[in-house]
């Protein structure tokens, strides 16, 4: 009778000792889970954080390359506003030196002489 009772202790031991090592084991098996959603979470996280990032920087980016193609503009239609104002200068100019050639070249001697008379008139 003691070896039976020996044996059924025995085997109570080994039934316990193998529920500790399932127990143990789910519990492992728990803990992994949850790190690994714990892990997958701050993944995310960092994704969401990174794809902002990123997002700011191309609008950054972006804002500047429009100020430098605005500025750029700007420079353009300042040239081209200095660069038509010279043209209608000179065109003013050119225009002013053809009317004294034509009336040069169409001044005659003898209207000069009249001209001169009639000035010597009023002078007297």
């Amino acid at each position: 009778m003691r070896m039976v009772r020996v044996d059924r202790a025995l085997d109570a031991l080994n039934i316990a000792k193998r529920q500790a090592f399932e127990e143990a084991e789910i519990t492992s098996s728990e803990e992994i889970v949850r790190a690994r959603i714990a892990t997958e979470r701050g993944l995310a996280e960092a994704r969401v954080s990174r794809d902002g990032e990123i997002r700011r920087l191309e609008v950054d980016r972006d804002r500047s390359v429009e100020l430098a193609e605005i500025q750029s503009a700007i420079e353009i239609a300042r040239a081209t506003a200095e660069r038509s104002s010279a043209i209608a200068a000179s065109e003013g100019a050119r225009a002013k030196a053809i009317e004294a050639a034509e009336q040069a070249i169409t001044r005659s001697p003898s209207s000069l002489r009249r001209q001169g008379t009639a000035n010597a008139t009023r002078c007297a």
